[in-house]
């Protein structure tokens, strides 16, 4: 498509999106807006053409006789109309789609953090409505509508509409578009209200203040919770009146999250929004597993340190949260922030007898704690008869487990009383929940899979070093399946987030999740994830 053939999209939509646009000779004469894009248009292609200073100098003189500054490195696609253009901002590195519509104040800029790829992106049809500032490198989706004066600082959908400061999602039409396009415009006037949802939020609050009330009081209803422990649902009583301590196993960062970890993800954040919404304050920690076998191999096969693999990894998976909705953790500990805390407790562990030192390998002795097997429902000697051929025979029983582990060359290590080493996986969110939770608490979550090895295990060092209950209520989420197998990295039945997520809107995902109760299995497939979506258009459209 050539310069002549965008100036003729520009000039028509004038007259598709201005009902103030009366004539030919109107609109080529007086409409501030077309010549701005007009100029751009001639300044981007000398700009295209690596002239310098012009292009800057027609842009300048555009900006001073409309008030709409454009850069002249921005990409602007046809059918562009500026309406009453007043004070319109786009920045360098911004990118427009396909019939847009800006009405005046709308800022397309920077946030001042950023090099590169700084300003943001918007899809075909995007609407942005009078003093709405749109900042960093986000991508506005197809048709979305952004509302009057709100600040958008993510992601946003298309098809949605976005109202507030910061910006949030509050209507959404996921139905696929049709040949026609678009019918729905932007309208001001029957966009919600965020004074009125403010009221709203604030009348909300002070219902949950009076469920406090109450239960400070002791006359609120107890909420029930159901309990791996027990294999039954159970009064919730936390330790302290009002207060709860949760702690969610995160996630080992050597590769992209997939489906399955969202749902961990999504069901504890779930969890601790509805433990707030009846009144309790709570301290939620979600920890990351930053040194383990497979980072070290992750590193190998990429000729990266362990490190940066870790970093990598860790900030990927905030990414994919940002996107799914979920708000972090209170605390999100790291293993290797937490090495002196580790050590201690395998010292008073060796000190009780409850573990062994072999090689430079530190293990804890299973028989030696008389509840091993109480939460997976696992008797010992059956575990031991199963046990493959293939043991340690250093071990003295083969389901002993290592506390410690000595460095092998080229392995990241830290000093310890048993030489160069690292922890063991299951020391780690021992640690961790000591530190910041204290030696008992009231949640511990996770994904049914960690119910044995990895929680079987932490219960058992961490009583044996403490003497005192580990955690009151066990709460573990079901498997998401692929063809009735559990969803793995190991099987390579897994899909990634960031892939889900170019096909499907993270509210969609979000729905798929939370409409299945959240120890029951999910099926996996795009057509579940389809029918979600439809969900979510007949509740936005009812």
């Amino acid at each position: 498509m050539g310069f002549i053939s965008y100036i003729g999209r520009d000039y028509r939509a004038v007259f598709e999106r201005d009902p103030s646009a009366h004539s030919a000779f109107e609109v080529i004469m007086f409409n501030s807006g077309l010549h701005a894009v007009f100029w751009y248009r001639v300044a981007h292609a000398m700009h295209r053409m690596k002239l310098p200073y012009l292009p800057a100098a027609i842009m300048t003189l555009v900006r001073l006789l409309s008030g709409i500054e454009i850069h002249q490195a921005s990409k602007i696609g046809p059918g562009l109309c500026i309406d009453h253009g007043t004070g319109v901002v786009i920045g360098e590195t911004a990118e427009v789609g396909e019939d847009c519509l800006l009405y005046q104040g709308t800022t397309l800029g920077g946030t001042g953090k950023d090099t590169g790829k700084r300003h943001p992106t918007l899809g075909d049809g995007v609407v942005v409505g009078a003093g709405a500032k749109i900042l960093g490198p986000i991508t506005i989706g197809d048709n979305a509508k952004i509302g009057a004066n709100a600040v958008v600082l993510m992601d946003v959908p298309a098809h949605a509409s976005v109202v507030g400061i910061p910006g949030r999602v509050v209507r959404k039409k996921v139905v696929r578009m049709s040949e026609a396009g678009p019918v729905e415009v932007l309208d001001h006037v029957h966009m919600p209200d965020p004074v009125e949802e403010r009221f709203a939020a604030l009348e909300g609050q002070i219902a949950v203040l009076e469920k406090k009330l109450r239960q400070v009081e002791g006359k609120e209803s107890l909420m029930k919770i159901y309990n791996t422990m027990s294999g039954s649902k159970e009064d919730f009583e936390p330790l302290e009146p009002g207060r709860v301590k949760m702690y969610a196993c995160g996630i080992t960062v050597y590769d992209d999250c997939h489906i399955g970890h969202a749902r961990s993800a999504i069901v504890f954040d779930m969890i601790r929004n509805y433990l707030r919404h009846r009144g309790y304050e709570v301290k939620f920690i979600k920890n990351f597993t930053d040194i383990d076998d497979k980072i070290i191999n992750r590193a190998r096969e990429t000729g990266r340190s362990w490190d940066e693999v870790a970093r990598t990894y860790t900030g990927r998976y905030h990414e994919d949260m940002l996107r799914l909705g979920v708000e972090k953790a209170d605390i999100e500990p790291k293993a290797t922030e937490h090495i002196p805390e580790i050590i201690e407790i395998v010292k008073g562990l060796v000190d009780k007898d409850h573990a062994y030192q072999v090689d430079g390998d530190v293990y804890y002795k299973v028989e030696s704690f008389s509840g091993y097997g109480k939460l997976s429902g696992r008797k010992l000697e059956d575990m031991e008869a199963g046990a493959r051929v293939d043991i340690d025979e250093r071990k003295q029983n083969p389901m002993d487990f290592a506390l410690w582990k000595s460095s092998k060359d080229g392995e990241p290590s830290w000093d310890s009383p048993w030489g160069p080493g690292r922890p063991g996986w299951h020391i780690e969110c021992s640690a961790m929940s000591l530190k910041h939770l204290g030696e008992t608490f009231d949640i511990h979550g996770g994904g049914a899979d960690l119910i044995f090895p990895h929680h079987e295990n932490e219960l058992a060092q961490s009583e044996s070093y403490t003497g005192k209950t580990f955690v009151n209520y066990w709460v573990h989420n079901g498997f998401i399946t692929v063809a009735k197998e559990k969803m793995s990295k190991s099987l390579g039945n897994f899909f990634t987030i960031a892939d889900i997520l170019k096909k499907f809107d993270a509210e969609s995902v979000r729905l798929f999740i939370l409409q299945t109760h959240y120890r029951s299995p999910i099926e996996f497939s795009d057509e579940q994830l389809r029918e979600a979506e439809a969900m979510l258009d007949r509740y936005y459209q009812g």
